[in-house]
């Protein structure tokens, strides 16, 4: 009698194959290109140079945003913890509502809220808010 492969566990050989199989591949080629005698990809595992200032720039940045949303984080569910009664105590379900929202459409809405404040601003002379992602709008050059 022939038993059958249970569900779940295809999907978790698919997800590990997706997943981490691009990566195997290519370790699978790096063996393959040093055992050939070519050592030219070994620089590109090790960043020097500008790569190193990137790499640490990209992880400080990294970090930032991340320690920044956790903080956020935490204090939001805090808040929102605590107001059970009223109004506020359905606000807090209508969080989950924003989990659904794909982070793209988050930037558009943003963008175009600045341009609903840009235009007022420059009628009255005032500068406009620059709305621009990168290392150089934080100051950080």
């Amino acid at each position: 009698m022939k038993t059958r492969v249970p569900v779940h566990r295809l999907a978790l050989f698919m997800f590990f194959l997706l997943v981490f199989g691009p990566l195997m591949a290519l370790f699978f080629e790096l063996g393959q290109s040093l055992l050939a005698g070519q050592s030219s990809e070994l620089r590109l595992i090790i960043p020097t140079g500008r790569g190193f200032g990137l790499l640490i720039r990209s992880l400080s940045l990294s970090l930032g945003v991340a320690t920044g949303a956790m903080i956020l984080g935490i204090f939001g569910a805090v808040f929102l913890w605590r107001w059970r009664t009223g109004v506020m105590g359905y606000l807090r379900w209508l969080v989950l509502l924003l989990i659904a929202v794909p982070p793209y459409v988050h930037v558009f809405a943003w963008l175009s809220v600045v341009n609903a404040f840009n235009s007022p601003l420059s009628a009255a002379g005032l500068p406009e808010i620059q709305f621009q992602g990168g290392l150089e709008a934080g100051g950080f050059n």
